[in-house]
């Protein structure tokens, strides 16, 4: 017990890591709230205070130190997405507490968004330069609101409390978490981790102030936004198109008749060759006894199966839109390792690699200095050349911490060799684009950082 309080630092940010991210998907919970009756959205809002707190402790967390712990960040971000579920589900009114965990399409939205914000929030926190976050961003965007839309389609929750929750918590509380996680990343990658301490700068003013202004205005919102004024608005916008679209209908109407007149003479002629021919001779003319009709067989109670179908056509659906994303991303197109995988918004099995550290023994640092265990790399690679970045460093400088980040790392080496400072950079940030870019680099871009390398260090190590 003793030893779990002094890693507090540790599970205690991951905790708030897990709040954080459970932001994304307070919507989805906002939508099972609202879908589950006929009560004002007031009611099903589980208050303004939750994402507040939620948004609050992310400042906190993004502040505290780093360390690298792989069962004691998984452990802590499922009991910090519990803790925030719980903490919904219990703010809620007692009526709306039957239907939340019930079966509804809407599940299937919130593992998927925890998951994703999950992965982005690890990267940012880690400071590992994976490409520009909206690459993939409007994929995750678009994917959402077709979500919302399929399940209106098909006629589920179409009450005004929900239309008011799609009209701006969605976009307002995703696009304040995307904005969080940029200028967490942006931050890091300037340098805001200290080469020897690994710590994190206090949180900017500007980031604590922007998160407070985007919740004031949530609260605002919810405060002066209700169902009847959302629907006297959209009345009112509905006026002012009204002229535009009844020219369209008339503009329309005036083809279709011109298309009507064009073909008149056809179905004319259709009709007068229908009326020369003669219809076939029928059966004989004898009588035939009517006797008394068939009465249907009892059935009994039937199940119904609408609901089982939406939900199969959903899960369908996101199954489809979920292969689409794989075959469209980048990172299939290369080989994923254990130790060095590409991080990337959306990237499952970096999912995998997490659930595999609670199972495996975690590796000797030791085995780790020496280089011992590593995956082969082809050979002329921004990976091999990382590889020498490091043999050389280990003997020029010192070996590469287990928890080190590749910026962490360069910092040290450029302090401790600033004649060295240029090809270190090229190499690290050759290595970070291979590894956490949206895209490999090129040969040429390869070939001029090894020679760069080559004319800046003495030594030459080969893979």
């Amino acid at each position: 017990m003793a030893r779990f309080w002094r890693s507090r630092g540790l599970w205690v940010r991951w905790l708030l890591a897990a709040l954080v991210e459970t932001a994304a998907a307070l919507p989805w919970m906002l939508f099972l709230y609202a879908a589950d009756g006929e009560a004002g959205w007031f009611e099903a809002v589980p208050g303004a205070w939750l994402p507040l707190a939620v948004f609050l402790t992310a400042a906190v967390w993004e502040s505290g130190s780093r360390g690298d712990a792989r069962p004691a960040r998984v452990g802590a971000l499922v009991a910090g997405a519990a803790l925030a579920y719980l903490a919904a589900y219990a703010l809620l009114p007692a009526p709306l507490w039957t239907g939340v965990f019930g079966l509804n399409p809407a599940l299937a939205f919130v593992p998927v968004a925890v998951y994703l914000w999950y992965a982005g929030a690890s990267c940012a926190l880690e400071g590992l330069e994976y490409g520009r976050l909206f690459e993939r961003a409007w994929r995750l965007f678009g994917g959402q609101l077709a979500g919302i839309v399929c399940l209106l389609l098909l006629g589920e929750a179409r009450s005004g409390p929900v239309q008011l929750v799609l009209g701006w918590s969605v976009v307002l509380l995703f696009g304040a978490g995307l904005s969080l996680l940029i200028l967490t990343r942006e931050r890091a990658l300037l340098g805001a981790f200290d080469a020897e301490e690994q710590a994190a700068e206090p949180t900017s003013p500007a980031v604590t102030g922007f998160v407070l202004a985007l919740l004031a205005g949530t609260v605002a919102a919810s405060a002066v936004l209700t169902v009847d004024r959302v629907a006297t608005l959209l009345r009112a916008v509905g006026r002012l198109v009204a002229p535009v679209y009844n020219a369209l209908v008339q503009v329309a109407a005036y083809l279709a008749m011109g298309v009507a007149m064009l073909l008149e003479p056809l179905f004319n002629l259709l009709k007068w060759l229908a009326a020369q021919r003669e219809p076939a001779e029928q059966g004989g003319g004898e009588d035939i006894a009517v006797g008394r009709p068939d009465l249907p067989a009892e059935t009994g109670a039937q199940l119904n199966l609408e609901p089982v179908l939406k939900v199969a056509l959903i899960l369908v659906a996101l199954a489809l839109a979920a292969f689409l994303l794989w075959r469209m991303s980048a990172v299939r197109r290369r080989t994923a390792e254990v130790d060095e995988e590409r991080t990337s918004l959306g990237f499952w099995a970096s999912l995998w690699q997490d659930l595999r550290g609670l199972l495996q023994a975690r590796r000797s640092r030791a085995t780790a200095a020496d280089g011992g265990g590593e995956e082969p790399v082809p050979p002329g690679s921004a990976r091999a050349l990382y590889r020498r970045l490091q043999r050389w460093g280990a003997t020029a400088v010192r070996p590469r911490r287990p928890a080190e980040t590749p910026n962490a790392y360069r910092s040290a080496l450029a302090a401790a060799q600033p004649g060295a400072a240029d090809a270190v950079a090229a190499v690290t940030a050759l290595y970070n684009q291979a590894r956490y870019g949206s895209r490999p680099p090129d040969a040429e871009t390869v070939a001029e950082a090894a020679a760069l390398w080559e004319a800046s260090c003495e030594r030459d190590f080969t893979v």
